[in-house]
């Protein structure tokens, strides 16, 4: 039975659009017919997915009746929702990949040596305790040999198969130490968070696993769905 409805003349289009198509189904069978599906399903759906039936009050149980229009959104809605859900799942349930490439070290003090090795080695072991069945952290042997490297974030990215990359330098003037990081998105090569600190230079051991610390709550919270508690 079509439904008739009063459309303000300065309707938008939308509204005359679901002026048109607001027929109404008078039956769980006609409801049933238009998603092409069993009553027994449309029936599951009013209970357990709101979908917009109604029942004609003092008239037998099996009375009911909906508007298309309606059933056009909720299916529409169901969809969306479906498609959002599919693609979350998918990608949580893929294990992302993680390179943290050897820091580089801007600073010819020879109290430095060796630090950015130490530091990098630190980072490595802090992200890969994060969640290791969702982010694989390659190991720093396999990174190692990328140190001052002239390859591009996309060529070692490929070369290592990763979908991140975590780059960073430190340097030592006036007694502190600075040290900066950046997490890249291998697919563009845009940053997806840089990070800078500077500590007085003291416990060098203290100040790598400070700063790793830091970049691993950062990392987590950018690629990971829970965050730690900051520190």
């Amino acid at each position: 039975m079509a439904t008739v409805l009063a459309v303000p003349v300065r309707a938008s289009r939308q509204q005359l659009v679901s002026a048109v198509v607001s027929r109404q189904l008078d039956s769980w069978k006609e409801i049933a017919a238009f998603f092409a599906r069993t009553v027994r399903t449309v029936q599951r759906w009013e209970r357990a997915e709101d979908l917009p039936v109604y029942h004609h009050i003092h008239v037998k149980r099996s009375s009911v009746y909906a508007v298309e229009s309606e059933l056009i959104a909720w299916r529409d809605a169901r969809s969306r929702q479906q498609d959002e859900g599919h693609f979350i799942k998918k990608f949580s349930s893929r294990r992302l990949r993680l390179a943290v490439l050897p820091f580089a070290n801007l600073s010819v003090d020879p109290q430095l040596r060796h630090f950015e090795d130490g530091l990098t080695h630190e980072i490595i072991a802090q992200l890969a305790r994060l969640d290791p069945a969702r982010l694989g952290v390659i190991a720093r042997t396999t990174v190692m040999p990328f140190k001052e490297s002239r390859r591009t974030v996309a060529q070692i990215g490929r070369c290592l198969n990763v979908d991140y990359v975590l780059e960073g330098s430190v340097r030592l003037a006036a007694r502190k130490m600075r040290i900066a990081a950046q997490l890249i998105d291998v697919s563009d090569q845009t940053q997806l968070f840089a990070d800078a600190c500077a500590r007085r230079w003291a416990d060098e051991v203290f100040i790598q696993v400070a700063f790793a610390e830091r970049i691993a709550r950062m990392v987590c919270g950018h690629l990971l769905v829970s965050v730690p508690p900051s520190i």
